[in-house]
């Protein structure tokens, strides 16, 4: 046994208790139960594992030496630490470990005895100890992942916020394109207004998808920022197409009307698509947007039922130029029969040209001979025909009379009113007036 040395301020039973934990320790490396039970109090007897040194009990290490490392006292108790030498019994290695042992006097007997035992690992450098860099290694690994995810995520939750922002501006200008749609058929104004918007929306998407390209993805989103390129991409492809139609509405042609339905289901398509993954979006696109079509197309038939009317008011204006150039060449011609059978005197000639009721209120007896023998009607000019507002017709004529008997002459003038009849246009009436 080594045992260390004491100072000389130790007391005797400093010495003592040495020595009472040398006997026992002596007696464990014996493994001497009994021996070992006459230096231990009775609770250390019932706490201690006897079964483990029992000569039966074969172990991989066994005690083989032991020193003493210090000793101390404190108020009723003696503390003596002792390094015992392990062996292993398969490979011969040895290691030492401390233990720590608490003496009390037995009351009755007045002898130390041994009340406890505890193990007392000799601390290892914390730097030489495998757990130490395994744990060290493992804090490296947690920070590096740590600071990578923070930096992923950082970068992650900028973007979606970046994206979040622009699909707002989108979202929101396509609601004022819709707001416009829905006064657009109202007029002509309310369409321009439209048309107006829509090229305002048209710019703010190129703003928009303009930033787009500035972002930079991350690993964790590269899917979504992929898809709001993709959707910006193809609505701004929709909506400068939309706004040129919109300015030309006039000449859209059925191919146009096609390729802009093309266009539209394409954007809904990726714009779906973008929604539908992109779970951190509070906004969505009114599926109203992609009906541009149906508004575009409804002024276009606007348009074309305007100049349908246009073209039957132009025809229907030129069929009733037409229609009065032809009644009043009829109704002139009819005045000039009349006249050319008034001077001529015969009422046969006439009364083709006359209203029944006016053949009946007609004084035919002046134009017998007896009627004339002083004077009569020599000629005549038509001085103006005009339509009236009930579609009648008035003629004012100018008739020169002679005398038989000199060469004095006067000019009377009548007044007819002319009447259609069975597709016949026919004199109703005659008013005799000065001349015009």
């Amino acid at each position: 046994m080594e045992k260390e040395t004491t100072s000389q301020s130790q007391t005797p039973q400093l010495s003592s208790a040495e020595k009472e934990v040398a006997h026992f320790i002596d007696a464990y490396i014996d493994r001497e139960i009994n021996k070992m039970r006459s230096y231990m109090t009775d609770s250390f007897q019932s706490s201690y594992d006897f079964e483990s040194i029992k000569a039966e009990h074969p172990q991989k290490k066994v005690p083989v030496s032991f020193r003493m490392i210090r000793t101390s006292k404190e108020a009723g108790s003696v503390t003596v630490v002792v390094e015992i030498m392990f062996e292993n019994q398969k490979s011969g290695s040895q290691k030492p470990l401390q233990y720590s042992y608490e003496l009390i006097k037995d009351s009755g007997s007045g002898k130390l005895l041994i009340n406890s035992e505890k193990n007392l690992k000799k601390a290892q450098p914390f730097y030489k100890k495998p757990l130490f860099w395994i744990l060290t290694i493992l804090g490296l690994v947690a920070i590096s992942a740590l600071a990578y995810w923070i930096f992923t995520s950082t970068k992650t939750t900028q973007n979606q916020q970046s994206i979040k922002g622009g699909w707002h501006l989108v979202v929101d200008g396509a609601k004022t394109v819709d707001d416009a749609a829905a006064t657009a058929s109202k007029d002509q104004e309310g369409f321009d207004n439209y048309s107006k918007k829509l090229n305002d929306y048209r710019n703010l998407i190129g703003d928009v998808k303009f930033k787009a390209e500035q972002i930079k993805p991350s690993s964790s989103d590269k899917d979504d920022l992929s898809n709001y390129k993709n959707a910006l991409n193809t609505l701004n492809d929709y909506i400068s197409e939309a706004s040129t139609q919109s300015k030309n509405v006039a000449d859209l042609t059925t191919a146009d009307n096609s390729k802009l339905e093309s266009l539209s289901d394409t954007a809904e398509k990726a714009t779906n698509t973008f929604e539908q993954n992109a779970k951190f979006l509070s906004d969505k696109m009114p599926s109203e947007i992609f009906n541009i079509e149906k508004t575009i197309s409804a002024q276009v038939d606007k348009l074309d039922e305007v100049e349908q009317k246009e073209q039957e008011a132009q025809n229907a204006a030129a069929e009733a130029t037409a229609k009065d150039a032809a009644d009043k060449t009829a109704v002139t011609n009819v005045i000039t029969a009349f006249e050319q059978g008034y001077i001529a005197g015969n009422a046969s000639t006439m009364r083709p040209y006359m209203t029944t009721g006016f053949q009946g209120e007609y004084n035919f007896n002046q134009l017998t001979p007896e009627q004339r023998q002083y004077q009569y009607p020599s000629s005549f000019r038509i001085i103006n025909v005009n339509k009236q507002s009930d579609g009648t017709y008035k003629a004012q004529v100018n008739v020169l009379n002679k005398y038989t008997d000199n060469p004095n002459q006067y000019t009377q003038g009548y007044e007819y009113s002319l009447i259609s009849q069975s597709s016949k246009w026919l004199i109703n009436n005659e008013k005799t007036v000065n001349e015009f």
